[in-house]
């Protein structure tokens, strides 16, 4: 624990605090018409709201419970946590219970919905700004798992589109955009990281050899596993059955009881338990390793992270050992909430913590080199398996580059690290960055192009071939001091030939 500490913990403090210090920047036209936009939609809602029943102010409970179960005389469920005041719930969960009772219930979530965006993305980050730029915490303790979180605002919380709110969730993040004159923002994301950190903390083979191949790795396991789980052949199985390995195998990842993936899944609780069998005897380190963390954990109420293969932070379990889940009189054990909970961390904290660390020691190494080299970026956030850049758009090939390989580099043994990058003008106008790149160096139309910081070049034609990594000496061109100068050398070459 202590190498770990000197080894990363101990640069963790200033690098965050330069993160926070340089801030997210805010366009504030973008942030009024968010505004303006998010009006136009409640007060669209609001007189849909008031055709069902005039007047009412759909952010009353009072009221809105009154219209659901006494005028409406819709069904009263039980709220899931016991409520503070009397009567009968219109929390979300409840409302979504109830949308299919009356066309007046689906209405008034969408209005909710809105008003929640415009009150917590709109209102309450304009009280945030200072000089054009949103400066939240990045707390390093913040959660048990060891991932970094966020707060005085909470920028790792934005809606992603889901739930219909793709247009919203577009336009809020659309207002984090760089004021200064041709910057852009950079997005880099660790790709399947949980996975992978299993894979390695597991030493399965099989799981290596999926990844090492570069396939899907859910579909290559659907394969593997299809004879046991559905007596289906290989080259049969479809999407179906590739997502229903997808649910599983990160459902087990989290600790979720086969009741849990049968929810998740939609299926009979026998069929998830012949998924988790299927998926176990195809990757069987997968599962000594899933039984030993549980076996430790309950041996010493306690579990470990790991970093380049050493143990690097531990967590309190108490509550795996405890006493109410052994029923003395029939000898039979049984989960307590609590007890279920610490068992789930148990497998979740060394996957979860483990792979957070990937992202922190990235971090570090990026913001340190930012700084020292004086370059045209800045980290502005980290959102869990991602890191957020803001920088000049000549610098972006090379700062995607560079950062592209810090990120990979993090990983050990043999399973490889793969990252994904997108840039845009803000982020919220994200593109993939092969894409992004092949525009910038003016490629031929339906090209692709991604670069190392050698500069190595490699280019994806139109039908999806690929060219090899190309350097400048490959080709015979010059080899310039600017680093994209170089990099339009070789891919004229590239596209010549």
């Amino acid at each position: 624990l202590l190498r770990h500490y000197e080894r990363l913990i101990q640069h963790l403090t200033p690098c965050l605090a330069q993160i926070e210090s340089w801030g997210m920047p805010v366009s504030m036209d973008a942030l009024n018409a968010t505004d303006k936009f998010l009006i136009g939609r409640l007060d669209a809602k609001l007189a849909e709201i008031h055709k069902f029943k005039p007047g009412l102010r759909p952010g009353s409970n009072d009221e809105v419970a009154k219209y659901l179960y006494e005028e409406l005389k819709l069904p009263i469920y039980e709220p899931l946590k016991a409520k503070k005041t009397d009567g009968p719930s219109v929390e979300a969960s409840i409302l979504s219970k109830l949308k299919d009772k009356h066309p007046f219930v689906p209405v008034l979530m969408e209005w909710r919905t809105l008003d929640k965006l415009k009150g917590t993305y709109v209102d309450k980050f304009r009280k945030t700004i200072i000089k054009g730029r949103v400066h939240a915490l990045l707390n390093p303790d913040g959660t048990k798992t060891g991932r970094i979180s966020s707060s005085r605002p909470n920028l790792q919380t934005l809606p992603g589109g889901r739930k219909g709110l793709k247009e919203e969730a577009k336009m809020i993040k659309a207002m984090f955009r760089p004021t200064e004159p041709d910057w852009i923002i950079l997005q880099l994301d660790f790709s399947q990281l949980e996975l992978r950190v299993a894979a390695l903390l597991c030493g399965d083979a099989k799981m290596a050899a999926i990844f090492k191949s570069g396939q899907d790795y859910h579909l290559s396991s659907a394969k593997l596993v299809a004879p046991v789980a559905w007596n289906m052949k290989p080259e049969n199985v479809t999407k179906a059955e590739r997502d229903k390995v997808k649910e599983v195998v990160f459902g087990l990842l989290y600790g979720m009881t086969d009741k849990g993936l049968a929810t998740r899944m939609s299926c009979s609780i026998q069929e998830a338990q012949r998924l988790r069998a299927a998926i176990f005897g195809g990757f069987p380190n997968l599962h000594i390793w899933y039984e030993a963390c549980q076996v430790y954990a309950k041996k010493y109420g306690r579990c470990l992270t790991f970093w380049k293969g050493d143990p690097a932070r531990r967590r309190p379990l108490l509550d795996i050992a405890d006493p109410s889940s052994f029923d003395a009189s029939t000898g039979r054990e049984f989960l307590t909430a609590a007890g279920s909970k610490a068992r789930n961390a148990a497998v979740n904290t060394p996957v979860q913590g483990s792979a957070s660390d990937f992202m922190l020691m990235a971090l570090v190494e990026m913001v340190r080199e930012i700084v020292e080299s004086e370059w045209p970026a800045r980290v502005i956030m980290s959102v869990h398996d991602s890191a957020i850049i803001e920088c000049h758009k000549d610098f972006a090939p090379f700062m995607y580059a560079y950062a592209k390989e810090t990120m990979e580099k993090q990983g050990w043994g043999d399973v490889p690290i793969a990252v994904d990058g997108e840039a845009g003008p803000s982020w919220g106008e994200l593109e993939k960055m092969e894409k992004w790149l092949a525009a910038y160096f003016e490629l031929p139309e339906g090209h692709k192009l991604d670069l190392t910081t050698e500069p190595r070049v490699r280019v994806t034609k139109p039908d999806g071939t690929k060219t090899a990594w190309t350097s400048a000496e490959d080709v015979g061109t010059h080899v310039y001091d600017d680093f994209n100068a170089t990099v339009r050398g070789v891919v004229a070459q590239l596209v010549a030939a």
